[in-house]
């Protein structure tokens, strides 16, 4: 088990001194705006190329659309999430370390999209989330927040 942190034994930063909380918050509109514009649909398919897989960026679907259930799930119940909910969180926490893990990817694979592995992204959303004929703009949605998700880690790197 790892040693708890306590706050008085952060070491003190070495170098540029931490941006304020509204510098940090330009600078991560900034790089999310962006990425963003890189992705505001899927990205140009060209099945000639096809380098990459798309296992990541379905690790990463299959994280957003766990916590989309748990979340919903959970305000149907009585309207709010509590404590009781915790259960319904456990399975979309334990896929966040692959989801997160491969975000780097994610980009690449989308940059080599097929044909066959766009439809197979709507399908996974579809059977995921139960959307229906919006399974199509539900996943460019999930696209884009995994994208910014992406630029937030390689922020605070």
């Amino acid at each position: 088990m790892s040693k708890r942190i306590e706050f008085d034994e952060i070491p003190e930063p070495k170098g540029p001194v931490t941006p304020t909380g509204d510098e940090m918050q330009e600078k991560i509109k900034n790089q999310v705006k962006k990425d963003s514009e890189k992705l505001t649909k899927y990205p140009t398919i060209k099945p000639e190329l096809n380098m990459y897989n798309i296992e990541e960026t379905k690790d990463a679907i299959k994280a957003i659309c766990g916590i989309g259930n748990a979340v919903s799930s959970s305000l149907a119940d009585d309207g709010k999430i509590t404590l009781g909910d915790y259960p319904k969180f456990i399975g979309p926490v334990i896929s966040l370390p692959a989801a997160i893990s491969g975000i780097a990817e994610v980009p690449e694979e989308l940059a080599d999209l097929t044909e066959q592995e766009k439809d197979e992204l709507i399908t996974l959303v579809r059977e995921s989330l139960e959307v229906g004929d919006k399974a199509e703009e539900v996943t460019v949605k999930i696209l884009n927040i995994i994208y910014e998700i992406k630029a937030f880690v390689d922020f605070i790197k």
